[in-house]
């Protein structure tokens, strides 16, 4: 999505359903991540609703997902160590921070 305000590329998570306990699930996820600080991480900007949804508006990452970064197959050994390094290292940042994430993705 485009960021009109700010000319930016972000990321949208939008929780479907509706009501307060959803609305209130984001808020708290919003709050955890904005408490997270790591190079390897994304960063919140915005928390919302829009047409009756609730949204995060995180950072954008363009790129590849993991599965598809390696096109020709499994990396090289020392390739794949530097990529779990980083992954290990934010998810660490975020255990730090009192943040257990739930849905890992590639």
């Amino acid at each position: 999505a485009v960021d009109r305000r700010l000319n930016r590329t972000v990321a949208l998570k939008v929780l479907h359903g509706g009501g307060d306990p959803v609305r209130s699930r984001l808020r708290r996820e919003a709050a955890a991540v904005a408490r997270l600080r790591h190079p390897n991480a994304i960063q919140i900007y915005d928390v919302g609703e829009a047409d009756g949804r609730a949204f995060l508006a995180l950072e954008y990452v363009d790129g590849p997902s993991l599965d598809r970064a390696f096109p020709d197959g499994p990396p090289d050994p020392r390739r794949a160590a530097e990529v779990v390094e980083k992954v290990a290292r934010a998810v660490h940042a975020a255990h730090r921070a009192g943040i257990v994430h739930r849905d890992l993705k590639p």
